[in-house]
């Protein structure tokens, strides 16, 4: 199923970044070949794809059963599409109550859930999905305007319907106004009160749903237990204002940002934007050889610097291809790289060299990051 994902998003003009593989390799897809190969060693991770467009991101996890998706994934999920201004997607086949049907859009943990069939036909066809599947059952959302002047030129009123369909017109108002959202089988019934066949009444009285609207909110929570070098690099980071965020699987240790921007969210959309382009997120990798014996101690740092440099790589890679903003730093203990300020043009922080203010550390990547 993930090479037919990829074929399709392929048609449409994006390029993949593959994660899906077992053996250790990361495929970069563009429109027509595979464009690079890098290796790299990924955990069980919380998505497979990241696919990139000129309007948008998405990370997409494919799983057979969305219930299956735990939320320690969908945590991570939600922490990384935040961290890339991107959408993530869950495709799939099946949930606890069977398969998953066409045109329907399904949820998991603020994640928007479709089956292939769906998202294929956006991508190709630009069909979005009309219906909604909550607790309580299937949901439409009423065109007001449409269906209003509808029941009007049929001279029936809230109460002829809410009679009809066994409802207080009090709920057919709220139907029709919007607040709130229509059960699928009283908006069929109305298509037989109206008599329009189920297709054409879904399609000329009910919204189509945007499956590319971020729903989420960040979690802000560290997502597994720190222990050693990255206890004391949370403790300094969050000590200097910043919000951090930790994973577990996905490539890349962890992120850390301004903690401004979602604090006023909702009190001005003009100033939200300025603050959104002005904050600083940094994407870093953490490592540390303190725990090694002395007698260990010089092979741990070779060891670990070649993984290192191997990682790093790819991270430059991985941010060039995304064409993101995240300004991507090492963060050491001052065992490793002892003499240099950067590794293939990313900036290395060494632990005796954070400050104790924010600026100063932002300021001191982003020097180096110039200065490589």
């Amino acid at each position: 199923m993930i090479q037919q994902i990829i074929s399709a998003m392929q048609r449409t003009g994006w390029v993949i970044i593959d994660f899906s593989s077992n053996d250790a390799t990361i495929r970069i897809v563009g429109n027509k070949d595979v464009e690079q190969v890098l290796e790299i060693d990924v955990s069980a991770k919380c998505f497979d794809l990241i696919a990139k467009n000129k309007d948008m991101t998405l990370i997409i996890k494919y799983i057979d059963n969305i219930d299956n998706f735990s939320k320690e994934k969908s945590d991570e999920l939600l922490n990384i599409a935040h961290i890339f201004n991107s959408v993530p997607i869950i495709i799939g086949e099946r949930n606890r109550n069977g398969n998953l049907e066409n045109n329907i859009l399904y949820n998991r943990y603020q994640i928007n859930a479709l089956n292939f069939t769906t998202f294929a036909s956006v991508l190709e066809k630009k069909e979005f999905p009309r219906v909604y599947s909550q607790r309580g059952g299937y949901f439409v959302q009423i065109k007001t305007k449409e269906f209003k002047d509808l029941r009007q030129s049929r001279n029936m009123s809230l109460a002829d319907i809410a009679k009809k369909l066994e409802l207080t017109p009090k709920a057919v108002y709220e139907y029709e106004s919007n607040k709130m959202k229509t059960r699928l089988a009283h908006f069929e019934e109305m298509s037989r009160i109206f008599k329009f066949s189920q297709q054409e009444f879904l399609h000329q009285f009910s919204e189509t749903i945007d499956i590319f609207v971020r729903l989420y909110k960040s979690n802000y929570e560290t997502i597994r237990d720190l222990v050693g070098f990255q206890q004391e690099i949370d403790h300094r980071l969050t000590e200097l204002g910043f919000i951090t965020y930790w994973f577990n699987k996905v490539p890349i240790d962890m992120s850390f940002e301004d903690a401004t921007g979602d604090e006023v969210k909702n009190q001005n959309p003009q100033k939200d934007k300025t603050i959104a382009e002005s904050r600083k997120i940094f994407i870093s990798e953490i490592s540390s050889v303190k725990d090694a014996g002395a007698s260990d101690l010089a092979r741990a740092v070779k060891n670990t610097e070649k993984k290192l440099e191997k990682h790093v790589t790819f991270l430059k890679e991985f941010g060039n291809i995304l064409e993101t903003k995240c300004n991507m730093v090492v963060l050491l203990d001052d065992q490793l790289f002892q003499d240099l300020k950067h590794v293939h043009g990313i900036p290395i922080i060494h632990e005796h060299e954070i400050p104790s203010n924010a600026e100063k550390l932002k300021k001191i990547i982003l020097d180096r990051k110039h200065g490589s």
